[in-house]
């Protein structure tokens, strides 16, 4: 057909149709381009040299070669990426250089025999599935620069609750333990049952997880746990543990066990479930071993001192339905800013115990710390402190051990700190306790803040109390005068105002009511008295008091009367001085007699 002037010839329904196929075409070249690309990635083939100017493409598939060795030897020094989709078995030696990386795909793995060592210089890819299955003797060494992180499903671990994980993540962590590159190992979501204990022993090893509510190493038998022992007697240097849990399950009897560790570093770690939550000591001793943010819960003992040196419990740690501490021998713990909470056995802090010829604990940290203990109404036996000088007759130093700005929300409590200090003692040995600015909350029945029995002979071992600021608001019952119970000769011989420095400035509490009718009151560590007879009561003395000590009381009654003649009490112009109620009077204590000024309320 054709046109007319001025008209296109052909036919019209060609020239569309031809359009048309213009356009699918293009498309399809897209479409093509895309799946190709597509392909390539996740199952590309080896393309051969086939002439001048062109190169081998980055991406092989092994099985392209047959095996690794093949493989390697034909790709040669050109960088590559090497697939792995299939087994292969490693029977000699071998190493991968660095300009080869490993690409795993399902299914791939590296199945290493007995004796052998893969050597991984290049770099890793793979999701959080099994690539390397290893015989008894087998280890995969990383080295530096080619994994920055390890996923513990490398090894065949798996969080499901119901697979014994004890020699998947033994053989995680000796890939670990004996290479150069340091890559963290991964505990991934999930619980991983582990029937015996896993041992670190490399320096510089961090193990992860992402979460200690989320990973979870969770123990089946009474000997399994994380320990960290680099054996020989040598130190462990820089290991980090961080965000999982070790769940005792109530059959682990250690969760975390420190033997010869220095530098460590825990954060976001739990325990939970374990006859000892963590335990520190070994043939050398822990060194400068922190945690923050970390749990110990459920466990009869939360940590258990062996040996320790400079041990720092900071920033947010939890404890709950636990002892917190157990001291055998521990050098300058720090305990602050945690929060302690339903500690249910009899102590606390059960020891600090210093044992052996010159063997000092020379500082004992405990401030800014939490403590509740409310469980429905039941009763605690709470001796936060328990400070023991039994060492069969060597010198031991414990001090200061300062327990300071501290919140005590307790049930019940006989005695904040207990000092039984006064079993064996020899030259030289001292203790110094400074309890500052606690604060103990309304509705706590306790006995005393602290109780000490002090040695016979001070003059040998010097025992150095400080009683400061402490609080105790209505409500609360402080049944030994201003908080403390003193008991043993040496707190009564001469040399008990000398060994000790409790100054009335220095003493701050309730007002402390006497009781009726006594004589010769006693003022012990307390600095504002009030008086409540109900006959006639001449006070010619008080007793226990410390020098120094400057102390208040008030007239409560109208029968009381204060003898300044032939007593230990001068004021008033020597004139014995009749009170009414409503008066006060100031003393001052030199060691040997008060000086005392009246004051009366009446003109």
């Amino acid at each position: 057909m054709t046109g007319g002037p001025g008209q296109t010839r052909g036919c019209p329904l060609r020239k569309k149709i031809a359009g048309q196929k213009t356009r699918m075409n293009s498309r399809c070249a897209v479409f093509c381009l895309l799946a190709l690309a597509v392909l390539g990635f996740t199952a590309p083939l080896a393309v051969a040299d086939t002439g001048p100017g062109l190169k081998r493409s980055p991406w092989q598939d092994i099985r392209s070669y047959g095996t690794l060795p093949a493989a390697l030897a034909a790709i040669g020094p050109a960088p590559a990426t090497l697939l792995i989709s299939d087994r292969q078995t490693i029977t000699t030696d071998t190493t991968i250089p660095a300009h080869i990386t490993l690409h795993f795909l399902q299914g791939g793995v590296l199945a290493i025999g007995d004796g052998v060592r893969v050597s991984l210089n290049g770099p890793v890819q793979a999701g959080a599935f099994r690539i390397f299955d290893l015989a008894s003797t087998g280890v995969v060494l990383f080295n530096a620069g080619s994994v920055g992180e390890a996923p513990v499903e490398w090894w065949g671990a798996v969080g499901d609750d119901r697979t014994d994980n004890v020699w998947a993540l033994r053989a995680a962590v000796t890939s670990v333990n004996e290479t150069y590159g340091n890559p963290a190992l991964i505990l991934g979501p999930g619980h991983y049952r582990i029937g015996g204990p896993i041992v670190i022993h490399k320096n510089n090893l961090t193990l992860r997880g992402v979460g200690h509510r989320i990973s979870k190493l969770k123990c089946t038998a009474a000997e399994a746990g994380l320990v960290l022992d680099k054996g020989s007697r040598q130190v462990l240097y820089s290991t980090r543990l961080e965000e999982f849990e070790v769940d005792g399950n109530s059959l682990a009897r250690l969760g975390l066990d420190l033997v010869n560790t220095s530098e460590t570093t825990f954060r976001g770690v739990s325990v939970r479930g374990c006859g000892t939550g963590i335990r520190l000591g070994g043939a050398v001793s822990p060194s400068q071993c922190t945690f923050t943010e970390c749990v110990v819960a459920d466990s009869r003992t939360g940590v258990k001192f062996i040996h320790a040196v400079n041990p720092i419990f900071d920033k947010g740690n939890f404890w709950n339905n636990t002892t917190v501490f157990d001291f055998d021998t521990a050098y300058a713990p720090i305990f602050t800013n945690n929060w302690i909470e339903k500690f249910t056995t009899a102590f606390l802090f059960s020891h600090l115990q210093s044992k052996g010829a010159g063997v000092a604990v020379p500082t004992l940290v405990i401030r800014n710390n939490y403590f509740l203990s409310t469980d429905g109404g039941r009763t605690f036996d709470c001796r936060v402190l328990k400070a023991v000088g039994d060492n069969g007759g060597q010198t031991v130093n414990i001090g200061p051990v300062v327990f300071e700005g501290n919140h005590l929300h307790l049930t019940a409590a006989r005695y904040i700190a207990e000092i039984a200090w006064g079993r064996l003692f020899a030259a030289g040995n001292r203790l110094l306790l400074k309890m500052k600015e606690n604060h103990l909350f309304a509705g706590v029945n306790t006995r005393a803040w602290f109780k000490a029995d002090v040695p016979a002979e001070p003059e040998r071992s010097p025992v150095h109390l400080i009683f400061q600021d402490n609080a105790y608001p209505a409500g609360t019952t402080i049944q030994e005068g201003a908080g403390a119970l003193v008991t043993g000769v040496g707190a009564q011989g001469p040399d008990w105002g000398t060994a000790n420095r409790v100054l009335g400035a220095e003493v701050q509490g309730p007002v402390l009511t006497w009781a009726a009718n006594d004589r010769t009151p006693s003022v012990k560590l307390g600095n504002v008295f009030k008086t409540a007879n109900t006959v006639p009561t001449a006070i010619k003395d008080f007793r226990e008091g410390q020098a120094g000590q400057k102390i208040t009381v008030i007239i409560g009654d109208a029968h009381t009367a204060v003898g300044f003649q032939g007593t230990s009490l001068k004021g008033n112009g020597g004139k014995d001085w009749k009170a009414g109620n409503g008066d006060w009077l100031e003393c001052l204590y030199d060691g040997t007699q008060w000086y005392c000024s009246v004051h009366r309320t009446a003109p």
